[in-house]
């Protein structure tokens, strides 16, 4: 009887129990919750290809978060933003079938951001979602993605690198998710949020001049905005700052784009510990832990 007793309280209490998980969700050069370097070595080198978001998930679960990773399909970065919001869900809800008082607090890196926000489009899902953040995610549109259609079918030394580090748009299906028309992102502003969840972002610049890869493609976007009326010279080296912005601006802070999520060495940059900062205090002031 007593064994019953204990067990339960255990069980109401449990019921009772913070279940808000903090989702992270990669953006490109991801395979499921990993890093995808396919074809870019002669761009970083060689790397280990390990966790995405391995830092960010010993930070905030040293602050004591619940934190779980998607899309789980490894790809190999091939799909487009559609087909990973559906690996994400069917994750998502596969969670709250174990646990149904689950519920999720998006945070996502980059292309990732527009994953997040098709989430918010999915009828059975967003009813267990509460938040969603948003990280170095082109709302507006990228024009690295316009500038890679630009040279896909010339025969020029520019068109001939992106073949090389295999980032054609027919190598990546998520590129013309990111194209700009007309001024505008089409595929963001397909999506529309119906029940209103809350969205913040977080905005970064480039500063550093350590990323070599990055400190190129920084000068090339910051010659590309010449050509937009819309577009900010900075940029983080993949995504102009001015599309960064969308829902509650959190933040801009100085951080390329591989710092803002802490990716592989940046991990001990000036630029994570700021998007660290804004993160976790952020996240503090919506979950209770």
């Amino acid at each position: 009887m007593k064994a019953l007793f204990i067990l339960l309280n255990f069980l109401i209490l449990n019921s009772y129990a913070s279940n808000e998980y903090v989702v992270l969700i990669p953006g490109a050069a991801s395979s499921g919750e990993d890093i995808s370097i396919r074809g870019l070595t002669p761009v970083f080198g060689k790397i280990d290809e390990g966790k995405y978001f391995k830092h960010f998930e010993v930070k905030l679960e040293e602050h004591g978060f619940k934190v779980l990773t998607c899309p789980k399909f490894k790809d190999q970065d091939k799909r487009n933003i559609d087909e990973r919001a559906k690996d994400c869900s069917a994750y998502l809800l596969s969670k709250v079938a174990r646990s149904p008082r689950s519920k999720f607090h998006l945070v996502a890196h980059s292309m990732g951001g527009l994953v997040a926000r098709r989430l918010l489009d999915y009828s059975l899902t967003s009813r267990f979602i509460k938040s969603a953040t948003t990280i170095s995610t082109p709302h507006k549109g990228a024009m690295f993605a316009n500038y890679l259609f630009k040279h896909n079918k010339k025969l020029d030394p520019i068109a001939q690198f992106i073949k090389l580090i295999q980032f054609r748009p027919e190598d990546r299906a998520y590129i013309k998710d990111l194209k700009i028309t007309n001024g505008v992102n089409l595929y963001s502003q397909s999506l529309k949020n119906k029940r209103k969840i809350k969205v913040y972002s977080i905005s970064n610049y480039r500063t550093n001049w350590y990323n070599g890869p990055l400190f190129i493609s920084s000068k090339v976007l910051s010659r590309e905005s010449r050509y937009y009326s819309d577009r900010s010279y900075r940029n983080d080296g993949i995504i102009e700052t001015s599309s960064m912005v969308y829902g509650e601006h959190l933040a801009e802070i100085k951080a390329d784009h591989l710092e803002s999520a802490c990716v592989l060495h940046t991990r001990f940059s000036k630029g994570c510990k700021n998007s660290l900062s804004v993160l976790i205090n952020h996240l503090e002031t919506l979950i209770s832990l």
